[in-house]
């Protein structure tokens, strides 16, 4: 299971606050949040990435970069508070190595 310790945030921002400025059209309030929480998922997709073969192509960065990319694309999410949002990302991160695995064998499997 993985674990979310405390993410420090020099500015004193309000993540929560952030959130809900999200969910409510504020597109530069992703953003705000991601330069704090990216640290995290680096932590959260290394943590994903931890017995993987060598020669497989993704790396924590580009898991966390397509991470911020889905969130982008969905507009606001409903989040109560910081560990709620990296609990999403989380999921988000593991749907992405999910997909990457399913296309990985499909191809191995000679589709088209």
């Amino acid at each position: 299971m993985l674990q979310f310790p405390g993410v420090t945030n020099p500015d004193g921002q309000d993540i929560t606050a952030m959130l809900a400025a999200w969910n409510g059209g504020d597109g530069h309030a992703l953003d705000r949040l991601m330069e704090i929480v990216y640290p995290e998922l680096l932590r959260v997709a290394r943590q994903y990435l931890v017995g993987r073969h060598r020669g497989d192509s993704l790396e924590s960065a580009a898991l966390a970069n397509e991470t911020y990319l889905k969130l982008v694309r969905s507009g606001g999410i409903q989040c109560e508070n910081r560990a709620h949002f990296l609990a999403l990302c989380s999921q988000i991160i593991r749907r992405i190595l999910v997909d990457h695995a399913r296309r990985r064998g499909f191809a191995k499997r000679g589709g088209d």
